[in-house]
């Protein structure tokens, strides 16, 4: 596999930066804008190619498969929330006409059929736009400059998990801004680097994803980035995604609890679901971190300039 150095900032392009050590693979911190950052990086070309969102790629890259039942429940449950959150921040019900750029297999597509907005994608990876087609959403096998659809055209503009993997971030949210009418939106989402669960999992972080995370966000340096470019309006919150169906462990890794299972009663196995208190116990805690922007990811909404 062919392996790139990051030599400038992903954030700011700062070419200064201090080594910062956390895991095996090296990582930075850059001395002008503070973004923690990958030393080096996988060739994209290499990466996002079938089999990415499906567990069947042959690097060992992506995220979990998402044609299993229970993840693809989960990220189209994640997907309400995020419509949600994004109706908050932006202070509307408006959402449509909604572009969604590094589609995948259509998760966020699913949840906005759902709730009526219209809504489109488009994803590099033919076999995961395949997969999104056969769950009845609109969505095209291209990158977004060359889909043929019209800038200035959406009233959102989203992405969500793909800005930490690119080693230019300021072009890339350039380049969302554009398919955004004037006055629109665009709206992205990474995990959290100042995270409770980060800072409680150091090296073991899900999110470092070597070769693979070039950029670990938090919400000043994902906020100042998009100012950077050129959007206004700029608000930000941070979420946590206690899923339903989860087990007491798996909700207990979510809010950074793992090694607490010990308090739970002994009639309650962790893995059960949480009942009704626990769970109550779980959000609240959710609900807090959110509030000091210590979630799992940031949900971050610029708006393009008139």
């Amino acid at each position: 596999m062919r392996i790139l150095p990051v030599e400038v900032c992903p954030a700011c392009g700062g070419p200064h930066s201090s080594e910062f050590s956390l895991g095996a693979r090296p990582l930075r911190r850059c001395d002008l804008c503070g973004l923690v950052h990958a030393a080096e990086m996988a060739d994209p070309a290499e990466v996002y190619v079938d089999g990415y969102m499906t567990g069947g790629s042959d690097v060992g890259f992506g995220p979990p498969d998402t044609t299993h039942p229970v993840i693809f429940r989960f990220v189209v449950f994640a997907g309400h929330r995020r419509l949600a959150a994004m109706r908050r921040l932006m202070g509307s019900s408006e959402l449509g006409p909604l572009l969604d750029v590094g589609c995948g297999t259509g998760e966020l597509l699913v949840a906005a059929k759902e709730e009526g907005v219209e809504a489109l994608g488009v994803e590099p990876v033919e076999e995961s736009v395949r997969i999104a087609c056969e769950r009845g959403v609109d969505a095209r096998a291209a990158m977004l400059e060359d889909s043929g659809l019209p800038e200035a055209s959406f009233a959102t503009v989203t992405s969500f998990h793909v800005l930490e993997h690119m080693a230019d971030g300021p072009s890339f949210l350039r380049l969302l801004a554009r398919w955004a009418r004037p006055g629109g939106h665009v709206v992205v989402e990474v995990p959290n680097w100042r995270s409770v669960s980060r800072k409680r999992a150091g090296d073991s972080w899900g999110h470092l994803r070597p070769l693979e995370h070039v950029a670990h966000y938090e919400p000043a340096t994902l906020a100042a980035t998009m100012r950077r470019v050129g959007l206004v309006d700029v608000r930000l919150r941070t979420l946590t995604f206690l899923f339903p169906e989860q087990t007491v462990a798996e909700a207990f890794a979510d809010v950074a609890w793992s090694g607490l299972e010990w308090r739970v009663p002994g009639f309650l196995r962790t893995g059960d679901r949480p009942g009704r208190l626990l769970s109550a116990t779980l959000h609240a805690t959710s609900a807090v971190y959110d509030r000091a922007k210590l979630g799992q990811v940031v949900l971050a909404v610029g708006r393009r300039a008139v």
